[in-house]
């Protein structure tokens, strides 16, 4: 995969994770779900399966990683990260 759609697709995860680090306090979440609209590098849409390898990172370091065959039509995919390794609530916090 190349190194823009892997930047892309940390900043969603990253954005998605803020977003409901809310819920951590309460009741952490196991999956969650991401969308995304994947083309090439001429920047044509994407219109095959797939490999993506979705990943937590803070500070560097790799928390949690899954890899996923995602379906990919006219360039828009919808993953649930967590089906093989679930994120849990320590993952979210601090």
């Amino acid at each position: 995969m190349n190194n823009s759609i892997t930047q892309c697709l940390t900043l969603a995860l990253a954005l998605a994770i803020c977003s409901s680090a809310h819920l951590a306090q309460a009741q952490a979440p196991t999956t969650l779900t991401v969308q995304g609209l994947l083309k090439n590098a001429d920047g044509d849409l994407i219109d095959q399966s797939t490999s993506f390898e979705f990943r937590l990172v803070r500070a560097g370091m790799t928390l949690w990683t899954e890899v996923q065959t995602v379906a990919v039509e006219d360039g828009l995919f919808t993953a649930t990260l967590g089906n093989a390794s679930p994120i849990t609530a320590d993952l979210l916090s601090g």
